[in-house]
């Protein structure tokens, strides 16, 4: 059971990378897969791209419906976190 919440947790985590890293976007950028595609909407959602990676990593259905909404929660809950700019 430990072993499956740290799967879903790991997961999300790994989605929401996916989502927002800079490599990840500029990649994405780079091949043209921008929100006007359904690939780069895909790509840039964070509930597609956690459901997709939680498919992968734990093979249920239902778990990566979870892993999917665990990323996206992440995704909104770092949203809200103001960045402080560094001069």
């Amino acid at each position: 059971m430990i072993q499956l919440l740290f799967n879903i947790l790991a997961a999300a985590c790994l989605s929401y990378l996916l989502v927002v890293a800079e490599p990840i976007v500029a990649l994405r950028n780079y091949l043209r897969l921008t929100d006007a595609t359904w690939v780069g909407r895909l790509l840039g959602c964070a509930l597609c791209s956690g459901f997709w990676v939680g498919l992968a990593v734990t093979h249920s259905v239902l778990d990566a419906a979870i892993v999917g909404v665990v990323a996206e929660v992440i995704y909104r809950r770092m949203q809200t976190i103001p960045i402080k700019d560094e001069d």
